[in-house]
C-alpha cells in the first residue's frame, strides 16, 4: 500500500482519484491526515493542501513535486530528492531534511522553524522570507541559494557552504555563522 490516498497525480500517474502510486481509492474527499511510506517515486506529484505531518519520505524522489499549502511538520525527508520542488508557503516545523537534495527548491515564506537541513544540498534554492528559527543547516551546501529577508534567529550554519548565497535583509540573532562564530559578536555573520 502506497499511502497517499486522495491525492491527485498530474504527471506520470493516474489522473483520477486514487493514490500517488496508482491504486484506486473509491473516491471521496482526501483524509485530513495523509501518511506516506518510506522511499518511492513521487516525481511531479501535486500534493497541495495535504497534511503530511510526520510522513516518512526517507529516500523518496519528489523531483518537481508541488507541495503548496502542505503541512510537513516533523516529516522525515532524510536522503530524499526534492530538486525543483515547490514548498509555498508551507509549515515544515521540525522536519528532517538531513542529506536531502533541495536543489532549486522554492520555499519562499515557508516555516522551517526547528527543521534539520544539515548536510543537505540546497544549491540555488530560494528561501526568501522563510522562517528558519532554530533550524540546523550545519555542513549544508547552500551555494547560490537565497535567504533574503529570512529569519535565521538561533539557526546553526556552522560549516555550511554559503558561496554566492544571498542573505540580503536576513535577520541574524544568536545565529551560529558558517565560520562557527555567533552573529551577536559577528553581525550579519561578516556579510
Amino acid at each position: 500500500m502506497c499511502g497517499l490516498r486522495g491525492v491527485r497525480r498530474e504527471r506520470g500517474g493516474p489522473k483520477s482519484r486514487g493514490d500517488a502510486c496508482g491504486e484506486r481509492s473509491g473516491g471521496g474527499p482526501p483524509p485530513s491526515h495523509v501518511a506516506a511510506r518510506t522511499a518511492g517515486n513521487f516525481d511531479g506529484a501535486r500534493l497541495g493542501g495535504a497534511d503530511l505531518s510526520r510522513a516518512d519520505f526517507r529516500g523518496a524522489s519528489l523531483v518537481e513535486a508541488g507541495l503548496e499549502f502542505v503541512v510537513l511538520d516533523a516529516a522525515d525527508f532524510d536522503s530524499a530528492d526534492l530538486s525543483y520542488a515547490t514548498l509555498l508557503p508551507n509549515s515544515a516545523k521540525g522536519a528532517n531534511f538531513t542529506r536531502a537534495v533541495l536543489k532549486h527548491v522554492t520555499g519562499n515564506g515557508a516555516n522551517f522553524d526547528g527543521a534539520i537541513l544539515g548536510v543537505s544540498r540546497a544549491e540555488g534554492a530560494s528561501f526568501v522570507g522563510a522562517s528558519l528559527v532554530g533550524a540546523y543547516l550545519a555542513d549544508a551546501n547552500l551555494t547560490g541559494a537565497s535567504f533574503a529577508f529570512a529569519n535565521l534567529t538561533n539557526a546553526n550554519l556552522a560549516g555550511a557552504d554559503t558561496s554566492n548565497t544571498d542573505f540580503f535583509g536576513a535577520l541574524w540573532s544568536n545565529t551560529i555563522c558558517p565560520d562557527g562564530s555567533n552573529s551577536d559578536a559577528n553581525p550579519d555573520c561578516g556579510r
